[in-house]
């Protein structure tokens, strides 16, 4: 039986202790609420956040900053080490590359 090369074929991590943990404030960019209305029907149709309750949700669309990218536009490049950011498309499309070979294609929602 053969296996993809060089692909994952199991993801793990440690156990996260939370003792330590500094509380945080998470921070909050302005919208009108139109547009929390539809980042919030948004983030309902997207499977990691199904589970969230309501309170949880309006925090993480609080602190969601609008950010608009052209065609064309590199908005992740492999490789980077720090990934601080979390994208949700409101609309239009993305790829994913991985070199030259398109890899995903995401669309809203995704």
């Amino acid at each position: 039986k053969s296996k993809p090369v060089g692909r994952r074929t199991s993801v793990s991590a440690g156990v996260l202790s939370f003792q330590n943990a500094k509380e945080t404030t998470a921070p909050v960019f302005s919208k009108t609420d139109t547009e929390k209305s539809q980042l919030l029907a948004t983030m309902n149709e997207n499977a990691l956040f199904k589970q969230c309750d309501k309170s949880a949700l309006n925090t993480i669309v609080d602190a969601m900053e609008k950010c608009e990218y052209k065609d064309g536009d590199v908005i992740i490049q492999e490789g980077d080490f720090k990934a601080e950011h979390f994208f949700v498309l409101e609309s239009g499309t993305a790829e994913a590359y991985k070199g030259d070979t398109k890899v995903k294609s995401y669309k809203h929602a995704d």
